[in-house]
């Protein structure tokens, strides 16, 4: 890593010619504020992200830069950006198998107005999903169990899971147990 640089609103870091986008930039209507990761560990999240590149975590307070983090992502691996608040396992179903087939980043919203509580079967079942892509993913076969007919699997195909801010640090150990299970992929914690 040659340099950490930050050109006008802009903030992005420099390897050797490439330059990968790091900062978020909010505009609020007082002032125009930078927000800039403040720790090596954001960094390592980006990087991981786009490392693994098929399934990732995301939690943080509210405007902390969780979706920007995903479009990121999508769009330094080339990838089309698909995001949605999930409803249901239906829901997130169709969704998921929609940017299966389409090779895109899928970025999954739980429900603000749901405690963790209320979500938890969601990300039960949408973590056992994701280890069932692992396993198509590391042995290289069709995804199934998913849909009917089996997917296969283009490279750089993602999906990310924005946990609410309402995620408090026990609900967030509880979500790390439930997705240990992806020991492959990047699960990114940033509170």
């Amino acid at each position: 890593m040659d340099d950490a640089t930050t050109v006008g609103h802009e903030c992005h870091v420099e390897m050797n010619t490439l330059k990968i986008p790091y900062g978020f930039n909010y505009s609020s209507p007082h002032s125009d504020v930078v927000v800039t990761p403040s720790c090596l560990r954001s960094l390592f999240a980006l990087f991981a992200c786009v490392r693994h590149a098929q399934a990732c975590a995301l939690t943080g307070p509210s405007e902390s830069g969780k979706k920007t983090l995903s479009v990121q992502v999508s769009s330094i691996i080339g990838r089309r950006h698909f995001g949605a608040t999930l409803t249901s396992y239906t829901h997130a179903t169709r969704l998921l198998i929609g940017a299966l087939y389409a090779g895109g980043t899928f970025c999954a919203k739980l429900q603000h107005n749901l405690n963790i509580q209320d979500n938890a079967p969601l990300i039960k079942t949408l973590a056992t999903t994701l280890a069932a892509i692992e396993h198509a993913v590391l042995t290289k076969n069709s995804i199934v169990g998913v849909h009917r007919s089996p997917i296969t699997l283009s490279p750089g195909t993602a999906m990310f899971v924005v946990f609410p801010s309402s995620v408090r640090m026990r609900d967030a150990e509880e979500i790390r147990v439930w997705t240990e299970s992806l020991s492959h992929f990047a699960i990114v914690h940033s509170f």
